[in-house]
């Protein structure tokens, strides 16, 4: 996929995409629902970024690291607002915000960025990645109850990409530890926090703390 030089960007506090995920939403503020109503005239893209809650200034006000998707089915709504899918394509990095000279004035920020391509893992390194990753998960499911026969599903519909990407997304991470994720730089990184993250969330449940709780929650 070849990304534009420039997005707009659709900012949260605690929703991340990565590459290969679907994330269903509703778009509340008129600046993004602005966005949201430019993007689906145009057919474009929109970056997602993760807000910062740690920074008083504009410029710095979003992580740097984010995920651009294509807008799949989406509706507005009687009050205004949007209901929406997103699709994640590819990771980027925010390089500034891009210039408004000779441009109309948008509510919403639009920014230079880079994009991030991942190399793929090498065959053995899959291989031994699938099995160390699914014995985590497995340990992690018995711990928090989840059915016996929920894990073996995943490992026969996704490639090792689609999987990390998957469990990135959807297990009960805090919105920090998701966005350490996706600025992992490849997936064999991104596995090895992954089943980090695993271990220690069964360690803690072994411990009698919430396996499901996130290191800012």
């Amino acid at each position: 996929m070849l990304l534009p030089p420039t997005l707009p960007l659709l900012t949260s506090e605690t929703v991340l995409l990565f590459p290969g995920t679907s994330i269903r939403l509703r778009v509340c503020s008129p600046a993004q629902c602005q966005l949201i109503e430019d993007v689906a005239r145009t057919g474009g893209i929109v970056g997602t970024v993760l807000s910062r809650q740690d920074s008083a200034e504009a410029s710095a006000s979003w992580h740097a690291v984010g995920c651009c998707a294509t807008l799949g089915s989406h509706r507005r709504m009687r009050d205004g607002t949007w209901q929406v899918t997103l699709r994640g394509r590819l990771r980027f990095r925010v390089c500034g915000e891009a210039s408004a000279w000779g441009e109309p004035v948008r509510p919403y920020p639009v920014v230079r960025v880079q994009a991030l391509y991942e190399a793929p893992a090498l065959a053995h390194e899959m291989r031994q990645l699938r099995d160390e990753i699914r014995r985590a998960l497995e340990d992690y499911g018995r711990l928090v109850g989840a059915p016996p026969d929920s894990v073996a599903p995943l490992f026969v519909k996704l490639d090792l990409e689609g999987l990390v990407n998957y469990l990135s997304a959807r297990l009960s991470w805090s919105p920090l530890e998701k966005q350490a994720l996706l600025e992992c730089p490849t997936i064999e990184r991104r596995c090895r926090r992954l089943i980090a993250l695993l271990s220690y969330r069964t360690m803690e449940g072994r411990l009698g703390l919430d396996p499901e709780r996130g290191i800012d929650a």
